[in-house]
Order: C-alpha cells, then sequence, then structure tokens
C-alpha cells in the first residue's frame, strides 16, 4: 500500500470492527493499530510512536494518548542527519486527568530491536496498561503534514 493510502485504510481497519475516530476505544484501537504497523507501506520509510502527556486544551487539563505512524524519506532514512519525516498518521485519544495516575511516555519503534519489542515496552508501562482500561472523552484519527 502506498503511505498516501494509509489513513483511509487505518479507518477501513476500524470501521470493520464498529470503530468511528470520534468513538475509539482504547484497546480494540491498539489491536487494530498494531496490526495496520504490520502492513508494508511503499514510497516511504515508516516508524511508530506512542506517546502519553498530560496537556491544557480547550477543556482543561486532560491526558492525551497517541498512537503515531511516522513516515520519512526511504532513502534517507538510515542516515540520521539526512532523515526527514514529512507526514504522521495519529489516532488520538483524549482523557480526563483522573484517569490514570500519569507518566509522561514516549516510545518509538526504531529504538527498540523489533516491532515485537516495541509492542511489548508500550504494553508493559503502567500508564499505558491503565489507559487500556479507562474510557476516552473524546478521540480522533488525523493526517498531519510535518
Amino acid at each position: 500500500m502506498h503511505y498516501a493510502l494509509t489513513y483511509e485504510r487505518l479507518l477501513c481497519l476500524l470501521s470493520e470492527i464498529g470503530l468511528a475516530p470520534d468513538a475509539l476505544e482504547p484497546w480494540p484501537t491498539w489491536k487494530i493499530f498494531k496490526r495496520f504497523l504490520r502492513e508494508p507501506v511503499e514510497g516511504a520509510s515508516s516508524d511508530a510512536l506512542v506517546q502519553i502527556g498530560l496537556y491544557g486544551d480547550r477543556e482543561g487539563r486532560r491526558i492525551h494518548l497517541y498512537f503515531v505512524r511516522q513516515f520519512s524519506d526511504e532513502l534517507a532514512h538510515d542516515v540520521p542527519e539526512r532523515d526527514e519525516q514529512f507526514a504522521h498518521l495519529i489516532c488520538e485519544l483524549i482523557f480526563r486527568a483522573e484517569s490514570a495516575p500519569i507518566t509522561q511516555l514516549e516510545i518509538w519503534s526504531q529504538d527498540c530491536a523489533s516491532l515485537a519489542s516495541f509492542v511489548d515496552r508500550v504494553e508493559g508501562d503502567p500508564t499505558f496498561q491503565a489507559l487500556m482500561n479507562a474510557r476516552p472523552a473524546a478521540s480522533e484519527i488525523y493526517w498531519e503534514e510535518c
């Protein structure tokens, strides 16, 4: 699949299990996102990021959980000073601040030996585990050009 089609592909995978971008459930969304990360892309290199933080927004301070697939120049991917990311596909789940004891988290797939070890690090995090059992206040999926 060409990287430009990944947004539609992720929406399709989520729709198959009855999830809409504005009504994501944490654990089913994560399971689909893991499956989605295993699908190869053409025209770009692809990495993944899971990030958790407590941020202010128009509703106050809330916990934001991001599942990100990052796209970068496939020819420069292995040369850090030339590795230019150009787009992110983001699943964002937003929780009330009291949903979990918050620890900031940022785990990149490229910092792990394999996709499996990336998943293990993410799923082993206590804040991530707590959020998997919480109910999001909001969610969305979006494409972001860098």
